[in-house]
């Protein structure tokens, strides 16, 4: 037999034992007959059973006077500190029969044991999704996201190999739908800027054999824009900057300076005002910032 138990405010019935506990009044031991009364009344899940009833279910086969179930249900009226004249629990329907009032029927130890597998198994699952989630967001280390000072675009740099791709997404989203841009081949994962107005962005694409290639493209209208710097870094002037425009028009800005700050850090300053940091290493450029 299965333990179950009713429960019925503080009360705690154990329909296996027939013992009712309560944390400030006590335990109790509950006649057998006065029970089943009790698992007839919880059974009926509020709804009102009558004395025919009762009498059937609990003394089936034995003819017994109304005088019995009157005997139980005062039993349980006692244990549980209720009343006829102001029932809490039990209430009477004269002519009718009974009714309880408040009740909870616990699960049993084998309810409760498929909630528990239940519980283990969702537990378990979200466990695994949740190392899998972590284990793909720290593990992805060919990928990184960086998002446009105004938040309306996302780059997305990729490795690919010994190279890296750029693709640029709009709404700051990273899904192939959005896609803005599509896989422009930069040098390294810090060749690539936003410029501070999020108007544009600069890549270093991979060189040729006696130029550095950047390109600037506009994310109003389309437009990119390759600019070509000599491999020489005694030529790195100026005057030697080399402008070839892609499409028919001009750069909406020009570079008005270049400044060698050292050997490897350059430094192009624009008539808007903003300035285009590049840093070099011994194989060339690898990485600009826009500011």
């Amino acid at each position: 037999m299965t333990q179950e138990s009713i429960i019925i405010e503080d009360w705690c019935i154990d329909t296996n034992s027939a013992i009712a506990v309560h944390p400030t009044r006590g335990t109790f031991q509950l006649k057998k007959k006065t029970l089943q009364v009790l698992i007839v009344l919880t059974n009926a899940q509020g709804e009102i059973v009558t004395k025919s009833e009762l009498l059937a279910v609990v003394w089936p086969n034995i003819v017994v006077t109304e005088n019995s179930l009157t005997q139980a249900i005062s039993e349980l009226r006692k244990v549980l500190g209720d009343s006829k004249s102001a029932p809490k629990y039990i209430q009477t329907f004269p002519n009718q029969g009974y009714q309880l009032c408040s009740y909870q029927k616990a699960k049993s130890n084998l309810d409760k044991l498929r909630s528990n597998k239940i519980l283990v198994v969702s537990f378990i699952l979200l466990f695994i999704a949740l190392i899998l989630f972590f284990w793909l967001y720290f593990n992805d280390n060919d990928k990184q996201l960086v998002s446009s000072p105004d938040g309306r675009f996302t780059a997305m740099i990729k490795s690919e190999k010994s190279d890296y791709s750029v693709s640029i997404f709009a709404d700051g989203s990273a899904k192939a739908g959005d896609m803005f841009f599509r896989s422009l081949y930069i040098r390294s994962s810090d060749a690539f800027s936003w410029s501070i107005d999020s108007q544009y962005f600069i890549v270093i694409t991979p060189d040729s054999t006696n130029y550095f290639h950047f390109s600037i493209s506009s994310l109003a209208s389309f437009d990119k824009y390759t600019l070509q710097l000599p491999k020489s870094l005694e030529e790195h002037t100026t005057a030697l900057l080399k402008n070839n425009i892609t499409n028919t028009q001009a750069l909406p800005f020009s570079i008005i300076e270049h400044k060698k700050i050292s050997k490897f850090l350059h430094v192009w300053e624009l008539s808007n005002g903003q300035s285009i940091q590049i840093k070099f290493n011994q194989q060339g450029p690898q990485k600009v910032s826009w500011y």
